[in-house]
């Protein structure tokens, strides 16, 4: 048999793995024929032409007709990998062949010859050659996308059938999906409000929650301020940018934490007459003048730091009075039960007796390679060490976030997805044809949803354009099931964030936000609440920038720490009450990166306004860290290059 590219210059069909005709079919850039034209393209010129771009959407699939049948060998696909630029190279390539194109069937896989860390842009080839030659007419290719993917060829193999190839056999692989939002009871919560303390590095000072803050929360009150009926039935606590007084990052960003941060993040968090402490207080007042009963404990669910694998010395973690270091995946996640540990402990010196920890927010907004190359794993580890202690864990991933994925199998109790309408004019254009993507997505993958409001409904010249977008969240939610169906968390910026704002305010349309929400939470919220003009289908419209006192100004982002549409927990994008000039910036678009090259218009992946800060400080050592990161790159592709010749 002739072995011959079966694949040349035929029809490729493409599917995604979520839907993006309503979201970020606009994102990607040309064509997709130059996918089986025989050509390759240079990794250092990816908007050549010869190289088909694909954004987000969790995944692809390419289905090839190849005319006729034919006996199939193997196949080849080539990508770039480029971290810098946010490309990676795909986790994994599969190769399913069929005979009528409705039943395929898994044949190879391949995984990356790169890792994520790998910081040398490369040319990433993925190759198979059957053992034994099948029979198929129709190849398709599947592969993850976690941020940007660039492919130039593929190619399948083989040659005339002869009778002497092998049959597709076995069980078809049948793409699952749940049909189904996050349970309702998986938590035993429904309405989740985000609330921020901590420190707040602009000014160097400390925010802090006070018992007044969380009244609106856990009671819904009238004008008059008055507690007249519960409001949330939990509040989840994250640490206010992330940072600690060190300069350290305690998210994903940033540099490795130490013991000492974490320690100050504890004390702060059981500070008198703050945080942990104000809530059990708040939670007392509400009980009595509510009538609830006396063993009622409000659930709070906190954050962990994210332990990052570093040679520098991090604490003594066990008490032997040596200080350790984190060189593994492995001692990262005992440092993170460590903190868990210790935080319980605490808990229970303290006799809080009017609150419960029910659970952890996961520190981070996808389960992408670009966290670390073994993200899977420390995830479902440290979530295990969280249900072996009574813990649940809540994810809440950006849109469409590299890894999100995999939530169940991680082993999250419940995920809640962000649209993003709020921060992203690609995604606010049409909010509710957005929300049909966002639907179809959630109920594939078995997710939430996470409500968002911005921190422009504060400022008399944006408020009805933010309010207005988040009228459009509920109201989708109220059309597609998801407002009495499932779980929901809710973004409103730093604290005491802005339905605090809205509930105190004496402005009629503020007010009316937060009367709003009550009704959504208690599942009574009808169209009628909202006006004839404003149940009309959102027309496609610009969103006007952000209030500038409540923004920084526009910094140039840099390649290695480009900004994504995102809304980034860590990150909170209205300043701390007490601190106006403390603020961080949302990004509204996918940002684009100017190398000298072709690259002008490629998406970024997830960076902050604080990670930028970030890197115009720390320049010399991070290149000395992508300069190690490229070295242990290249050795572990060499590596693996020598055990699969071996």
């Amino acid at each position: 048999m002739v072995k011959r590219n079966l694949a040349l210059g035929k029809e490729v069909v493409i599917s995604s793995c979520a839907p993006m005709e309503n979201c970020y079919a606009s994102v990607e850039k040309g064509e997709k024929t130059m996918l089986t034209d025989g050509k390759t393209g240079d990794p250092s010129k990816c908007y050549s032409g010869k190289w088909a771009h694909f954004y987000r959407g969790i995944g692809r699939s390419l289905v090839i007709d190849l005319g006729d049948i034919y006996s199939v060998s193997g196949f080849s696909a080539g990508f770039i990998h480029d971290r810098n630029m946010g490309i990676y190279s795909p986790e994994k390539v599969s190769l399913l062949l069929s005979e009528n194109g409705v039943d395929f069937y898994r044949v190879a896989i391949v995984d990356t010859p790169y890792p994520a860390s790998f910081g040398i842009q490369v040319r990433a080839d993925y190759s198979c050659e059957l053992e034994r030659s099948v029979r198929a007419r129709y190849a398709r290719i599947d592969f993850t996308v976690e941020v940007n993917v660039f492919c130039d060829e593929i190619a399948v193999f083989g040659g005339e059938a002869d009778g002497n190839e092998a049959s597709l056999s076995g069980e078809p692989v049948r793409e699952i999906s749940k049909n189904a939002y996050a349970a309702r009871d998986s938590l035993g919560v429904y309405d989740i409000p985000l609330l921020y303390f901590g420190y707040w590095p602009e000014d160097e000072r400390v925010a802090k929650l006070r018992k007044d803050d969380f009244i609106p929360y856990i009671a819904y009150i009238d004008r008059d301020g008055k507690p007249v009926d519960t409001m949330f039935d939990a509040v989840m606590l994250l640490t206010v940018q992330g940072r600690c007084p060190s300069g350290a990052s305690l998210g994903y960003h940033g540099g490795p934490s130490k013991l000492s941060d974490w320690e100050f993040v504890i004390e702060e968090l059981f500070a008198d007459g703050q945080n942990l402490k104000a809530l059990d207080e708040a939670v007392a007042e509400i009980k009595e003048k509510l009538g609830l009963a006396p063993d009622y404990k409000h659930k709070v669910y906190l954050t962990a730091p994210v332990p990052k694998v570093s040679s520098e010395p991090f604490g003594d973690l066990n008490g032997d009075g040596i200080e350790e270091k984190l060189l593994t995946d492995d001692d990262c996640i005992d440092a993170y039960a460590s903190f868990v540990d210790t935080v319980t402990r605490r808990f229970e010196i303290e006799q809080l007796q009017n609150i419960v920890i029910d659970g952890w927010f996961w520190n981070n907004e996808s389960a992408s390679r670009a966290n670390r190359d073994n993200e899977e794993y420390f995830a479902e580890r440290c979530v295990e060490n969280l249900h072996k202690r009574g813990y649940k864990c809540v994810f809440i991933p950006y849109f469409q976030a590299g890894g999100s994925e995999k939530a169940e199998k991680i082993g999250f109790d419940c995920t809640t997805m962000q649209p993003g309408l709020s921060f992203q004019q690609v995604l606010g254009r049409d909010p509710q044809a957005m929300m049909s993507d966002f639907t179809e997505l959630c109920k594939k993958y078995g997710f939430g949803v996470e409500l968002e409001v911005h921190h422009g409904v504060k400022n008399a010249e944006t408020r009805e354009q933010y309010s207005r977008l988040f009228d459009e969240y509920m109201i989708a939610c109220m059309r597609n099931g998801m407002m009495t169906e499932t779980v929901h968390t809710y973004y409103q910026a730093a604290g005491p964030g802005v339905f605090y704002s809205c509930a105190v305010s004496k402005e009629d349309s503020m007010r009316a936000l937060y009367e709003k929400l009550y009704k959504f939470i208690k599942g009574t919220l009808t169209e009628a609440d909202f006006g004839p003009k404003v149940c009309e289908e959102a027309e496609e419209a610009e969103l006007p920038p952000a209030p500038a006192e409540a923004v920084e100004p526009a910094e140039a982002v840099e390649a290695t720490e480009a900004a994504e549409p995102t809304v980034d927990k860590n990150a909170c994008t209205e300043p701390v009450s007490v601190y106006p000039s403390a603020s961080a910036a949302k990004a509204s678009e996918p940002t684009e990166c100017e190398p000298d090259c072709e690259e002008s218009e490629i998406p970024q992946e997830p960076r902050g306004a604080r990670a930028t800060r970030f890197i115009k400080k720390n320049k010399k050592k991070i290149a000395i860290g992508l300069g190690i990161a490229a070295a242990v790159g290249a050795a572990y592709a060499i590596i693996k290059a020598i055990k699969g010749k071996s």
